[in-house]
């Protein structure tokens, strides 16, 4: 069982927030912390923030011992060519997979991959 985590990108202050710093985690990714207005019903209002943009944790490490994240530049090689690519960890279909120029790479657990940045 991996270890569910994540991180996200402040769009205001452009860098890295840790999954701690979060407040709430929508099901949809949504990022949701406490009202900054009062309202007229007794519960805790929550309300969407709109300012940080979610990466979930894939639970796979690169060769340096990296946690590999949703949205992070991987360069990897390709045994069935002998090629080395770049491209971007995405969630699509129900599983994490690579993202080139060219194709689309879902056996994300296969490559010999090395985290090189992330797309912001």
């Amino acid at each position: 069982m991996r270890p569910i985590k994540f991180r996200a990108w402040d769009k205001i202050n452009k860098c890295m927030v840790c999954s701690h710093s979060l407040t709430w985690i929508g099901f949809d990714g949504s990022i949701w912390t406490e009202a900054g207005r009062k309202f007229d019903t007794p519960n805790m209002e929550i309300e969407t923030d709109g300012t940080l943009e979610i990466m979930q944790f894939t639970g796979l490490h690169d060769k340096n011992g990296i946690e590999i994240y949703e949205s992070d530049k991987v360069k990897f090689h390709d045994e069935l060519t002998g090629k080395y690519f770049v491209g971007v960890v995405e969630f699509k279909d129900g599983s994490f997979c690579i993202v080139t120029e060219f194709i689309t790479h879902y056996r994300l657990i296969d490559y010999d991959m090395e985290v090189i940045g992330n797309i912001y």
